[in-house]
């Protein structure tokens, strides 16, 4: 691997991303999908399918396909367009950048940041299924696949975070050094196929309260 990619196998050894309960068996089958993905799988098209893709998702919003059952978009609750439209540049609309991120799978880098999360005042009541990954594996097999935010990108606040074309960067072109070095997300394009071979466990939890280890390697 060069250089940058190594180091940032180094530094960021584990990725965790949060999974709907009840999503490990389709996971496992299918792999980890990104909306775009998902959407594509269950057939869903037309207007459906630009409400899930293409607009703003206040809520989660459950799925159904006759073969594989149900599935959960997950909310875009705090990407609000109107204070998506204060942190975009480069000419993009709310509407683009909800069309980015639906075509991306995202890992968090940190377990701090996935606490954070867990325990927001949205999910700190609701049971999850977290996925640990091994980063050097995925890196390994995904890496073309792979870019690199320095900013939650499915947050939006006023005036902050500013966001475009150039918020996501490929690994070996990121900067580790510094304030510019922080990595807030990872993200894969598409899909992660194959799950077991870069995951390490798949465990249940609900906010801070650790419900046992479903999978494990």
């Amino acid at each position: 691997m060069e250089d940058l990619v190594e180091k940032f196998v180094e530094k960021h050894p584990r990725l965790y991303h949060m999974a709907e309960a009840e999503s490990w068996p389709n996971i496992q089958q299918h792999g980890l999908l990104s909306v775009a993905a998902l959407l594509d799988r269950f057939g869903i098209q037309g207007k459906r399918h630009c409400e899930l893709y293409s607009r703003w998702r206040p809520d989660s919003v459950t799925i159904e396909h006759p073969s594989f059952g149900a599935a959960s978009v997950r909310d875009q609750h705090c990407l609000r367009p109107e204070a998506l439209e204060r942190v975009l540049k480069d000419g993009l609309s709310p509407r683009d950048w909800y069309e980015l991120l639906n075509g991306k799978c995202f890992l968090w880098v940190t377990e701090d940041r996935l606490n954070k999360m867990l325990n927001s005042p949205l999910y700190k009541d609701v049971i999850h299924e977290v996925l640990e990954l091994d980063t050097r594996a995925l890196v390994e097999r995904d890496l073309e696949k792979i870019k690199v935010s320095p900013i939650n990108s499915g947050f939006a606040s006023r005036g902050k975070s500013m966001r475009g074309r150039d918020t996501f960067k490929n690994i070996q072109d990121y900067p580790l050094a510094g304030r510019k070095g922080k990595v807030a997300e990872l993200t894969v394009e598409w899909k992660v196929p194959n799950i077991e071979e870069v995951a390490l466990s798949v465990d249940r939890r609900k906010g801070g309260q650790y419900l046992g280890n479903i999978w494990k390697r």
